[in-house]
């Protein structure tokens, strides 16, 4: 939901929106920071075989934007970028908002972790031995590879919410209206 240009100016006041470039940058930014967090699933997926750290390292891989955006009102990256996360007051989010905001990329985590769970399901995921086997086995799998398409798709759900702030003045993404927040630069 929307509201009208004065009362966006009353919420917003002297705070600018920011733009979609400079989201992406900040976006960008955490991507490099949850690197190694791919790299752990990876490990647990391929090499040291555990459903459970996976899992713990997805779910807490989740829990960075939304906590970080309650607690500090921005995720590293849009700290680097200058930018917070605001609700229609002008504070940081509220857990329950800053979970909503986040639905977009929950949903792929969601298919991510029913995906994982098929695959250790699988008698032949347990022989694999390498990466190579597993690509093998991702790609041979009819079930497995239909669950990857729909992780793919989703995966895909946080870009066209994005997309949605190109046609509206106060620059909300999809999620942004969703939750009912604003991402403004941050003042000095």
């Amino acid at each position: 939901m929307t509201t009208d240009s004065n009362d966006e100016e009353q919420i917003l006041g002297a705070a600018r929106p920011a733009g979609f470039w400079i989201r992406v940058a900040a976006a960008l930014i955490d991507f490099l920071i949850l690197l190694p967090a791919a790299a752990l699933t990876i490990l647990f997926t391929v090499y040291q075989p555990s459903l459970i750290a996976v899992i713990l390292v997805l779910l807490l891989t989740a829990a960075y934007k939304p906590l970080m955006e309650h607690f500090y009102g921005a995720t590293v990256g849009k700290m680097a970028c200058k930018l917070r996360v605001i609700d229609d007051r002008g504070n940081f989010l509220g857990m329950g908002e800053a979970w909503i905001r986040y639905t977009p990329w929950l949903v792929a985590t969601v298919v991510g972790v029913y995906l994982n769970i098929e695959m250790f399901g699988r008698e032949s995921f347990h022989a694999l031995d390498g990466y190579i086997s597993y690509v093998t086995f991702l790609q041979s799998d009819p079930e497995i590879v239909r669950l990857s398409r729909i992780q793919q798709f989703t995966s895909l759900i946080p870009l066209l919410s994005a997309l949605v702030m190109l046609f509206n003045k106060p620059k909300q993404a999809a999620h942004d209206i969703l939750a009912n927040s604003y991402v403004v630069y941050r003042q000095a």
